[in-house]
């Protein structure tokens, strides 16, 4: 069984690493705005719910971002405000505008995806982000921002459970 355990794990190293993009949280900081969320700069009049956001300079690029989802998880307080981070352990939005020169966020949140993972009181948090992609397989790797490490740890200890000696 232990040798089985260990084929299939080169398996999907092995197909992975020739699909799999590695992940890398950057830090920043997210701010919010408030509705009307139209017009947008990527869309125009087109309503994209309200888990959105606009991108800063910073991930703007162009205009390139339009369209893109980011996982974004509060990490903390950028002022007095004490414990900031609630709610959800992190949002999933979609860039659908561009926040001018001056936005005080790497990403502007709409106030309801704000909401989800921190007090809006606080007004400005510190925040991990990363561009999500959702493979939409269920069972099965739901979403392909988790790194190999985390992956390959939980498949390991899954099929083969550590040893235990019992006397």
């Amino acid at each position: 069984m232990a040798k089985l355990g260990i084929i299939f794990f080169v398996a999907i190293v092995f197909v992975l690493g020739f699909s799999y993009r590695g992940v890398v949280a950057h830090s920043g900081t997210a701010t919010f705005y408030t509705a009307p969320y139209v017009p947008s700069a990527c869309y125009g009049y087109e309503d994209d719910g309200v888990m959105i956001a606009a991108a800063s300079d910073a991930i703007w690029d162009g205009g390139a971002v339009c369209g893109r989802q980011y996982k974004v998880k509060c990490k903390g307080a950028t002022n007095e405000s004490p414990h900031p981070c609630r709610g959800q352990d992190y949002v999933v939005v979609k860039i659908v505008d561009y926040c001018p020169s001056g936005c005080q966020g790497t990403i502007d949140l709409s106030q309801e995806a704000f909401a989800a993972i921190a007090d809006p009181d606080a007004g400005k948090i510190k925040i991990y982000f990363h561009q999500y992609v959702n493979l939409g397989l269920k069972n099965w790797l739901l979403e392909y921002d988790i790194s190999l490490v985390e992956m390959f740890s939980s498949f390991i200890f899954k099929v083969n459970p550590p040893y235990v000696h019992h006397k």
